[in-house]
């Protein structure tokens, strides 16, 4: 693969490029287990592993609920999976306060972010994250610096 899809578009590259040991496994057709080169399997799964053997990756219902409720129920936890998947996706990129703060002030449920933040290190460490950010994460109002 790197022979084939790297190499010829950065010549100059060549030496250094070809120290790395790319696996050669190609995407699947997700519609069979056959194997194929065309790219159907998705860019969660190639990383993850197959998502449809995770239940935890899963379409969220509550099969006791009905109607808008199902559908609010369902909404709000396909909005936590994309938030679960934006934070392993964009690490250190510097966006993650706001994109929880986003969704934390939509919902009107400040605990949303806090919740977050204060787990940052682990269930077990939340009191060590609250000691170390010495402002209250459920008033929004500490979600911003204040000017004089």
């Amino acid at each position: 693969m790197l022979q084939r899809d790297v190499l010829p578009y950065y010549p100059d590259e060549a030496q250094w490029l070809s120290q790395f040991d790319f696996p050669t496994m190609q995407y699947i057709v997700r519609t069979d287990a056959q194997l194929s080169t065309e790219n159907t399997m998705g860019i969660h799964s190639f990383g993850s592993g197959w998502s449809e053997h995770n239940r935890y990756y899963a379409m969220p219902d509550d099969s006791t609920l009905t109607g808008t409720e199902r559908l609010q129920y369902q909404v709000a936890g396909v909005e936590d999976m994309i938030m679960d998947e934006e934070g392993l996706e964009l690490a250190f990129e510097g966006h993650r306060f706001y994109d929880l703060m986003r969704v934390a002030l939509r919902r009107n449920d400040p605990a949303y972010l806090a919740d977050r933040v204060y787990g940052r290190r682990g269930a077990d460490r939340v009191g060590e994250m609250k000691a170390l950010i010495k402002k209250d994460l459920y008033q929004p109002a500490n979600w911003y610096m204040t000017l004089k």
